[in-house]
């Protein structure tokens, strides 16, 4: 009877754990980027200030749209009340990380049919390793503050990413990647791991908090 009281009392908590982590406007950003995701996969840019006339794929970028707004998912409101259940919680982590991620990569998944195949697996890969950063942000930062080490090397690779004569992708532009790109993949895996690992361990940062006990 005891197993059974604790198996009820897991799944009351982890029914508990998501509400607690994001709410009905982080929801509706969520899918508006999932929109904008589809939406933008298709289209082409010009990189400012380049000498090239000829457009590029947005694609390899778009999935960074998900990944901007995915630390808002892992809202920790008042850490301090959730002494005493560092075990359960834990395993909650796990479980909300892995599906905001799962979640993510669906929609890009989705996405990704509707640009050419050189991107459907760079689009996959920097989606995770976005996903990874987001968490790791959420961690050190805050889900609020989360975006921000998101948005710079998206930035960076979007006005910069591409030699101003050639369009050649810069060597540190990992996002711009080819599919086979062995340096890129294990970036984002490694990135992905670390977040997930960092969130199970460790919680975002607390948006509120407790006064310590005496």
């Amino acid at each position: 009877m005891s197993g059974v009281g604790s198996t009820r009392h897991m799944r009351g908590w982890w029914r508990l754990f998501p509400a607690s982590r994001i709410d009905r406007s982080t929801i509706l950003a969520l899918a508006a980027a999932g929109l904008a995701t589809l939406m933008l996969t298709p289209q082409t840019y010009h990189q400012p200030f380049s000498e090239w006339d000829e457009a590029v794929a947005a694609a390899p970028l778009t999935p960074g749209i998900l990944a901007l707004l995915l630390g808002f998912g892992t809202t920790n409101v008042m850490a301090t009340l959730e002494r005493g259940h560092g075990g359960r919680l834990r395993i909650a982590r796990l479980i909300w990380s892995s599906t905001l991620a799962g979640a993510v990569a669906a929609v890009t998944l989705i996405a990704a049919p509707l640009a050419d195949a050189q991107w459907h697996v760079p689009m996959l890969r920097n989606i995770l390793g976005l996903t990874g950063l987001a968490l790791l942000s959420a961690v050190v930062l805050g889900a609020r503050q989360a975006w921000a080490p998101v948005f710079f090397p998206i930035a960076a690779t979007l006005l910069v990413g591409r030699d101003p004569y050639t369009a050649a992708p810069r060597d540190w532009a990992l996002l711009l990647a080819p599919a086979d790109s062995v340096i890129a993949s294990v970036v984002a895996g490694g990135l992905l791991t670390a977040g997930i690992v960092s969130y199970t361990c460790r919680d975002s940062r607390p948006t509120h908090g407790l006064p310590e006990e005496e």
